[in-house]
Parts: C-alpha cells; sequence; structure tokens
C-alpha cells in the first residue's frame, strides 16, 4: 500500500533550495548571492525592462529586486534610472562590466535550466510549466505569491540577504 501523496508545496521547496544550491556553488565565488546571478541574466535576457517587469518576471518581489538592483549599482555592474514619460518607473540597463559579467553569467543560467527540465521531455515539461503557472497565478491572486509578499513582514536580516550587501 501507498502512503500519502506528497505535498506539491513541498516538493516545489525542495526544488527551489536545489536551484538555489546550484546557483550558489557556481556563483557563490564570485561574490553573487543567488537573486542577484538571475537579475544580472534577467536585465541581459531583456534589455531596458523596468524594475517591476523584472520582479514578475523572476517572480519575485519588488521590494526584494529593489535592493539587489542597489547592491548590484554600488558595484557598477547595473545603473537604474526613472523613466522619462513615467517617473514612477525605474528603468534598468546593465553597465559594460555588468554586461561582460552578465554574459559570463548567461551559460550558467542556462545550464541550471537545463538541470532542472532534464528528467521531463517536451510534452511532461509543457504539462507542468502550465500547472505550476496556474498555481502561482491562483496563489499570487489569494496573497499568497512572492510578488503579492509584504516587505514589512521579512525580517532584516531576510531583507539584507536579499539585497546581497556584503
Amino acid at each position: 500500500m501507498q502512503g500519502p501523496a506528497e505535498p506539491l508545496g513541498l516538493l516545489v521547496a525542495a526544488i527551489r533550495r536545489a536551484v538555489k544550491a546550484m546557483v550558489t556553488r557556481r556563483v557563490g565565488p564570485l561574490g553573487l548571492t543567488p537573486l542577484q546571478f538571475w537579475v544580472l541574466v534577467g536585465a541581459l535576457e531583456a534589455p531596458g525592462t523596468s524594475q517591476a517587469e523584472l520582479a514578475r518576471r523572476l517572480r519575485c518581489d519588488e521590494p526584494s529586486v529593489s535592493r539587489v538592483v542597489a547592491a548590484l549599482s554600488r558595484r557598477g555592474w547595473l545603473r537604474a534610472s526613472r523613466h522619462q514619460g513615467d517617473r514612477r518607473r525605474v528603468m534598468l540597463a546593465l553597465e559594460p562590466a555588468g554586461r561582460t559579467l552578465a554574459r559570463r553569467l548567461a551559460p550558467i543560467a542556462a545550464e541550471v535550466r537545463a538541470e532542472v527540465e532534464a528528467p521531463l521531455d517536451a510534452v511532461e515539461l509543457e504539462q507542468v510549466r502550465k500547472a505550476l503557472a496556474r498555481i502561482a497565478g491562483h496563489l499570487q491572486q489569494v496573497g499568497g505569491g512572492a510578488t503579492g509578499s509584504r516587505p514589512e513582514t521579512q525580517s532584516r536580516a531576510a531583507r539584507r540577504r536579499a539585497g546581497g550587501d556584503r
């Protein structure tokens, strides 16, 4: 007799931890946190994006991305500037050194993504992607998604870690 089905939340958490560990092993020696890595890769993959658009793309809350952007800007890798037509929008651009670094990081992102998808065939991959997107959308609507999280509920240490200040 088989035991109860493993809860989806636990499976997703295990995948998240494994991905974070893979990224940390590869970019930790460069002095980058996983979120800094994904922000740099995201800025390379979507040039001219806004901070809010990048947060949505990364399925991350805007305050965390804002802190990472500030940290990467201090290091001279990313530039954040107000949009000319809408001063509320913060536009992101890689600085030359950041572009060089992001190009170095892009193959790592491709490797990590490939490892995550490796056990699935094309049909399974599409099914899983659709199902997880539906779950993420539902949780965001009910207030449990990452982009709906409230920064005031995070500890100061968690906010510092998200910004990657070192």
